[in-house]
């Protein structure tokens, strides 16, 4: 709502005190400080994805387009062109990995929780005997 508004500096302190890894946080991170101008720090938030990303990871971390389009659009309007070298190399790197997502904030807020059911089916509590039984067991055995 701050960002519709033009009030990204409310927009960041909001945000300032919720977990990094959620998608809706990382993205209005990125446009709140691009729209700043604090280029360096929405290149790190985009950056942090790259370090956390792992081939086998089921729920990637991501970006969205819109996110990216506006951090490139803010970056371009500065005329920096160091810092748009910098963005350039990590928009290639998302790209490469995958990590740019079509949809939309709006969307990803406006869309229907769904909720997993857990598998009442396994295991819970401690195991009949204790780890360290297990392997003298193992070794024994």
């Amino acid at each position: 709502m701050a960002l519709r508004q033009g009030a990204p500096h409310i927009a960041l302190e909001s945000m300032s005190q919720q977990k990094p890894h959620y998608i809706t946080i990382r993205n209005i991170k990125a446009v709140s400080l691009s729209e700043l101008q604090r280029f360096d720090e929405a290149m790190t938030v985009l950056r942090s994805v790259l370090d956390v990303d792992q081939p086998e990871q089921k729920d990637k971390h991501t970006f969205f387009k819109e996110t990216i389009t506006k951090v490139r659009t803010a970056i371009e309007d500065s005329n920096n062109k160091d810092s748009l070298k910098r963005f350039e190399d990590i928009e290639t790197a998302l790209k490469d990995r995958n990590l740019i997502d079509d949809q939309t904030i709006d969307q990803l807020i406006t869309s229907e929780i769904t909720l997993k059911k857990k598998n009442k089916n396994l295991p819970r509590g401690m195991p009949k005997m204790a780890y360290n039984m297990r392997h003298k067991k193992d070794l024994l055995g």
